[in-house]
């Protein structure tokens, strides 16, 4: 991941009119030939053949959330600093923990919500202290920036409460459906969007 924000955030530089579904587009169809050529001849089975009936929802979630995750951690590379990205992006253990507590019904004990709060507060604290060196999106839609970068965290913890429901899965298979979805909405979306 390290590698990945460090270069993409580098292109942004060099190529400020850059645009985030363009890279994505090419990151996507780059991944989905590497995936093919490492799988090869296993890539039917591990794809198809494999899938039972019941993964197809928590699949379909699981590809879904991850896409919009990737999406927004890319978009966001492009208008913040790589500390903030990171911040939020490690904001996704933390949502978990919440979501488990409300949505699963899982135990969370009051120590456990007293800490969730303190590391909610302390990076909500780094990330407004954060001026990006004044590189934040001065347009309209900064504010949707804002927002659908701040839903990377609920989109991962989706993810991983599906992952719950299809534990044989092989993660190997989300990767790849993932790589395959992206490459081909992207082949779309991309020149639509210049």
């Amino acid at each position: 991941m390290c590698f990945n924000l460090l270069s993409s955030k580098l292109l942004y530089e060099r190529n400020p009119e850059l645009n985030v579904a363009i890279l994505l587009l090419y990151r996507g169809g780059l991944t989905s030939v590497l995936l093919a050529g490492y799988h090869n001849v296993h890539l039917k089975s591990l794809m198809y053949d494999q899938l039972e009936s019941s993964y197809f929802k928590p699949l379909c979630i699981r590809v879904i959330s991850r896409n919009l995750a990737v999406f927004a951690l890319y978009w966001a590379t492009k208008y913040f600093a790589l500390t903030t990205v990171i911040m939020v992006h490690l904001c996704a253990p933390l949502v978990s923990i919440c979501m488990a507590g409300f949505i699963l019904k899982e135990k969370v004990t009051i120590q456990q919500w007293i800490i969730l709060l303190i590391a909610f507060s302390s990076i909500a604290i780094m990330i407004i202290g954060d001026d990006s060196n004044g590189k934040r999106p001065q347009y309209t839609a900064s504010a949707i920036v804002y927002f659908f970068f701040l839903l990377k965290p609920f989109a991962l913890s989706a993810s991983t409460m599906a992952m719950r429901t299809s534990r044989r899965l092989n993660e190997e298979v989300v990767d790849c459906y993932k790589a395959i979805s992206l490459f081909l909405i992207l082949a779309v979306a991309a020149p639509l969007t210049g």
